[in-house]
């Protein structure tokens, strides 16, 4: 069981191809890490709706996560809501259907990606 209330090392790449299973080379300069709380701390939704805060739900079709799969490479670039002016973030929660909770459970090596 990985710590999901603590930070997670997340790797990043880039290039002008999708890698051969394994081979990464051509990303040259455009790799990273970052530490980053992918599935907490949780965000306690209020009770209460408050009229200043908004929310967007970002959502994928066709992603499977298998019991069998050991890891998962996946990345999609969402374009954001047309803001006028500096927003913060103040929660964020993963919304999975019925069948992905149930992995999920089974299998806590979500939080590695």
């Amino acid at each position: 069981m990985f710590p999901v209330s603590d930070s997670i090392k997340v790797l990043w790449s880039y290039g002008e191809q999708d890698p051969i299973h394994g081979n990464h080379k051509g990303h040259n300069k455009n790799r990273g890490w970052k530490n980053m709380h992918l599935l907490g701390p949780h965000f306690k939704k209020s009770v209460q709706k408050d009229p200043l805060i908004q929310q967007w739900d970002v959502t994928v079709k066709n992603i499977t996560i298998d019991a069998s799969m050991d890891t998962i490479y996946w990345c999609k670039i969402f374009r954001v809501p047309d803001l006028k002016e500096k927003h913060h973030i103040i929660g964020y929660e993963p919304l999975l259907t019925k069948e992905s909770k149930i992995q999920y459970k089974e299998k806590k090596s979500i939080s590695e990606m």
